[in-house]
């Protein structure tokens, strides 16, 4: 039932959805997690809504899944290419130890998404 609600409510793309992805970024099903992750492409990123998401995204970081990971380590460090510091979330900085554990992860496309977004982040 949450897979299904989840992706109508990414097709829809009601703004007012935007509460219910969050939560969903912290779902124990792996599908609804790759739904919510999936809106986040559609989702106007202003500084609240990365602020929301940081925490979820760092959480999912330490899950099995290779894609999910690589997933949040995206995001994580499009979050960080915010080019004006004071626009970024306070609570990014929370992200950097678990993406230097994501780069001694068993899949490489893993690691090099946390390369990357670490750079983005500690620049």
């Amino acid at each position: 039932m949450r897979r299904e609600a989840a992706q109508m409510l990414r097709e829809i793309g009601d703004p007012m959805a935007t509460m219910g992805f969050i939560k969903a970024l912290r779902d124990t099903d792996g599908t609804v997690v790759s739904y919510a992750i999936s809106w986040l492409d559609y989702a106007v990123m202003d500084s609240e809504i990365a602020t929301a998401v940081v925490e979820p995204l760092i959480g999912i970081l330490k899950e099995k899944n290779p894609y999910l990971c690589g997933k949040a380590a995206e995001w994580l460090g499009k979050i960080g290419d915010e080019p004006l510091p004071s626009l970024r979330p306070k609570n990014l900085s929370l992200a950097v130890e678990p993406l230097k554990l994501a780069l001694n992860d068993a899949d490489e496309s893993v690691r090099k998404a946390a390369a990357k977004a670490l750079k983005s982040i500690t620049r």
